[in-house]
């Protein structure tokens, strides 16, 4: 098992984009991909980026698994 971690200091500069595309990758690889964005703020009740992430890597698990604080 290999744990992959994206961070980023500031909002906008492209931490989802570039973990989508790991993901993406490694699903395409035949990897079996779990991804987790433990908080998302100034989205709506369903997270927009833990919904991209999810189907970036085909990953089954549900929202709040995925993305346990979602907040205005």
């Amino acid at each position: 098992m290999s744990v992959v971690l994206v961070t980023g200091t500031d909002t906008g500069i492209g931490k989802t984009v570039v973990t989508c595309a790991v993901a993406a990758s490694l699903a395409r690889r035949g990897r079996r991909v779990g991804v987790m964005k433990p908080a998302e703020t100034g989205c709506a009740p369903d997270a927009e980026d833990a919904i991209a992430l999810r189907i970036a890597a085909g990953d089954p698990s549900d929202l709040d698994t995925v993305c346990p604080y979602r907040l205005p």
